[in-house]
């Protein structure tokens, strides 16, 4: 039995993409671009508060 190295290991995120769909339940943008989800939430009390986030602002 070969020993796995942590730097080849999958991350808990990657395991979850095997077994599920990951969905965005956020109005955060750049948890939107980090986690890459195939899908998003369209919760207009989350859609509501994303022109406040910081990363939308000019």
């Amino acid at each position: 039995m070969t020993a796995t190295s942590p730097a080849s290991a999958p991350t808990r995120l990657q395991q979850l993409r095997e077994l599920s769909v990951v969905v965005a339940d956020t109005g955060d943008y750049d948890a939107i671009v980090r986690l890459r989800p195939v899908d998003c939430t369209t919760n207009p009390t989350l859609v509501k508060k994303a022109p406040a986030c910081r990363c939308t602002r000019s």
